[in-house]
């Protein structure tokens, strides 16, 4: 698991690096502060879920809001993001796994967020590619009772990656659109059987404010 996100991680940045850079890029050194609302999308994870699943009739998945917020560092067209985000989920769901037959099944995945990658730019918007790891942190639940199950504890470490999108308002605020992907995430069985996904996806618009330009 670890090579193959290292591998991952070493084409991603080596195509980030081929980008040619724009000359307002090449010049510029910053440091910014992010924040952002985010809209964070799961697809369910079908094999023990569905009309024909044998434990709910639906999946811990779909869409679900949230926010982010994040640091940023630019020397010249290289840059590096260090950031915090969490989404929420919440589906109604029947079935043998729920007290009652029916209930509440909940899931809060956060991630703390470490990505370096290329900055280039036209104009008053630049956009920076970005690969790099993230931690998951976050446990399911159904009708708030945890299922981390003693099935043990999945690896927490996932490749990441993702684009900013910075478009200048004044000297100091940027417009800032932000994708960020999550690929196949390890969970636990006991999660697997609410139909918790390996991947999330997540989008959002906020804003990047300069603390620091040169």
């Amino acid at each position: 698991m670890t090579i193959r996100v290292l591998a991952m991680l070493a084409v991603a940045l080596s195509v980030a690096a081929a980008a040619p850079p724009s000359a307002d890029a090449q010049e510029l050194s910053s440091v910014g502060v992010d924040a952002a609302g985010l809209v964070s999308f799961q697809p369910v994870d079908g094999f023990y879920v569905g009309p024909a699943g044998p434990y709910l009739d639906r999946g811990l998945g779909g869409f679900g809001p949230g926010l982010s917020l994040g640091v940023n560092l630019v020397a010249k067209r290289l840059g590096l993001t260090l950031e915090y985000s969490t989404a929420w989920l919440s589906v109604e769901q029947s079935g043998r796994l729920v007290s009652g037959g029916t209930g509440v099944g909940r899931l809060r995945d956060s991630m703390i967020t470490a990505l370096a990658g290329i900055r280039v730019g036209q104009g008053r918007t630049d956009t920076q590619w970005l690969a790099g790891m993230s931690y998951v942190a976050g446990t399911p639940s159904s009708n708030d009772v945890p299922r981390s199950g003693p099935d043990g504890t999945p690896f927490r470490g996932v490749f990441t990656c993702g684009v900013d999108i910075i478009t200048a308002i004044t000297s100091t605020v940027n417009l800032l659109v932000t994708g960020r992907v999550y690929p196949q995430l390890e969970r636990s069985e006991s999660a697997r059987q609410l139909g918790v996904g390996r991947d999330v996806f997540r989008v959002g618009i906020g804003v990047r404010l300069s603390v620091s330009k040169g």
